[in-house]
């Protein structure tokens, strides 16, 4: 009845795996949205097995991983292949997530459902292949790449990459099988070459390496100790249970930064931060919860065209991203390196770096204009740069305009908005800047 009359369902009711497919099932053939904030691989993968088709027949979105996982995750590694893809960089290639700073309390209900996962995994050979796979989540696994080893970091380990000291991420079980889904789920949008972890970061400093390792350490006792019988029923009585978790000012006070690193085919580098203030688990996760509900209710004309058991990308993407920033989130993106080879471009193509709130570039249907391809021909700029400025400002969609002739004056004005062409065109641009001000 409550699938049948409701346009969005959400649901914090866990653990998942003992009984929430019922729920799913119910929206999926009632066609209505639903959004949780399991972050169980198992219970995601009977979802998709027995909800899957008919939600998708009956144009309803099943959205898990609603809170700290996977929201960062699966909009962070959307919004960098969105500005790659903005910038003609190409596919993402090897792509990292580092937690740099977290504070939050521990949830009961998070940690009934891994004992609740892993009590699974115990009593079935296969259901523990499952969690161990990568593309455990894949809507087709006979399809997915062979990239080599792509398991989770188990142990500390210097990144020469990243240049830091890194350890085992606890939420990288169920995080990177969202990612790689939703990349799925798009066609393998992000590219089929895509290698994707997560990790948790520690700097290069002198003691580096010792947090490190006693981080892991710590993480390697923490899961066998909810492993192991007695050791696990000792555990229970002293960690919070369901229903329980940190306090009122833990809440408050706590917070996350994270950053993804990635590198495309076309050789540039984009770094993404995203951040919030508060408990990553209860109240950063709560405005992520919230939006999502919201987004799905509210903004069907903006979501993604597509429905069956989604991930947050899929199934709202930018519209949730944007929603998040509104709410006080920080999800950025940009690029940080040029082509190999190449200096980065002059500063008249800054223009096409500048991006909106919503990841849109500033430019996009604006009249520009910019020293063009030809008076960098002229003086032989285009050996040195990755693109030239005109092709930078085309690029991201801008309506580029040039002179009649090479290193005429030539200035360009859309709104607010004032460009000129080259240094020839410097007194005109001062003069039309200086109207604009005193107007």
């Amino acid at each position: 009845m409550l699938a049948r009359k409701a346009r969005v369902v959400v649901t914090t009711v866990g653990p998942y795996l003992a009984r929430g497919l019922a729920l799913v099932r119910a929206c999926a053939e009632a066609g209505t949205d639903y959004a949780d904030l399991t972050g169980e691989v198992l219970f995601i993968r009977d979802s998709i097995d027995s909800c899957h088709d008919a939600a998708a027949a009956a144009g309803a979105r099943i959205v898990h991983c609603c809170g700290f996982d996977s929201v960062p995750s699966d909009l962070g590694v959307l919004l960098l292949h969105h500005a790659a893809r903005a910038d003609g960089a190409s596919d993402l290639l090897d792509t990292t997530l580092v937690v740099t700073a977290m504070r939050g309390g521990l949830s009961g209900g998070t940690l009934a459902s891994m004992m609740g996962q892993m009590e699974e995994m115990r009593a079935s050979a296969e259901r523990h292949r499952v969690v161990q796979d990568p593309y455990a989540l894949s809507p087709d696994r006979a399809a997915e790449p062979g990239l080599g080893d792509e398991r989770d970091l188990g142990w500390a380990r210097y990144d020469g990459e990243l240049r830091m000291w890194t350890g085992p991420w606890a939420m990288a079980g169920i995080n990177t099988r969202v990612v790689r889904r939703s990349n799925a789920l798009q066609g393998w949008a992000y590219g089929r070459r895509f290698r994707y972890r997560e990790v948790t970061g520690f700097g290069a400093g002198p003691a580096a390496p010792v947090l490190a390792g006693l981080a892991s350490a710590g993480t390697t006792a923490a899961e066998a100790g909810l492993a192991f019988g007695p050791s696990r029923a000792l555990l229970s009585r002293l960690l919070p249970a369901p229903g329980h978790g940190p306090g009122e000012k833990t809440r408050r006070t706590g917070y996350f930064r994270i950053q993804i690193h990635t590198r495309t085919s076309a050789g540039l580098r984009y770094l993404g931060t995203i951040e919030a203030q508060g408990d990553p688990g209860y109240a950063a996760t709560s405005v992520m919860l919230g939006e999502t509900a919201l987004c799905l209710a509210l903004d069907r004309d903006q979501l993604p065209d597509r429905a069956g058991v989604l991930t947050p990308a899929t199934a709202m993407g930018a519209a949730l991203a944007a929603r998040l920033r509104s709410a006080g989130h920080t999800l950025n993106t940009r690029q940080i390196t040029p082509l190999p080879g190449k200096h980065p471009r002059p500063g008249w193509s800054v223009l096409a770096d500048v991006r909106l709130g919503d990841g849109t570039p500033l430019i996009r249907d604006k009249a520009v204009t910019g020293f063009s391809d030809d008076e960098e021909n002229a003086v032989a700029l285009g050996v040195h740069y990755a693109r030239t400025v005109e092709q930078a400002l085309r690029g991201v969609g801008g309506a580029y305009s040039k002179g009649d002739s090479v290193f005429a004056p030539h200035i360009v004005r859309d709104g607010r908005l004032h460009t000129g062409q080259n240094p020839a065109s410097s007194e005109a641009f001062a003069c039309e800047l200086a109207r604009d001000i005193r107007s």
